[in-house]
């Protein structure tokens, strides 16, 4: 499921995926209920698939790669908001982040989370 929710927003971006210009702000698709649904797909992925591994490897490999595991989720969350920073310059981004905020995932799990 979370690959196929990583690759409905890879499809979503069509030929404007870019992770080095501004080519627009995608709002549909599962973007209309996360900013990154992309990251957060992908790195949900990775922890459902190396959890199991974990505790068949010994306590020191299967702490090594669970902080491994948290590294590679800071390197998005950094990412994320390296590009939130950046998008904050055009309006149509700041309504979108509102709506996000208010009526997306998050808001409809955790309504009092703002």
């Amino acid at each position: 499921m979370l690959t196929g929710i990583y690759t409905w927003s890879t499809v979503a971006f069509g030929p404007r995926f870019s992770n080095l210009t501004h080519r627009g702000i995608i709002t549909h698709g599962p973007y209309r209920w996360s900013k990154h649904p992309a990251y957060i797909s992908k790195n949900l992925s990775w922890w459902l698939i190396s959890v199991p591994f974990l505790s068949t490897s010994g306590v020191w490999p299967a702490f090594l790669s669970w902080l491994a595991m948290l590294a590679i989720n800071a390197v998005y969350w950094v990412r994320a908001r390296t590009e939130e920073r950046h998008l904050r310059h055009d309006p149509v981004y700041c309504q979108y982040s509102s709506w996000v905020r208010k009526h997306g995932l998050i808001a409809k799990i955790w309504p009092n989370a703002d």
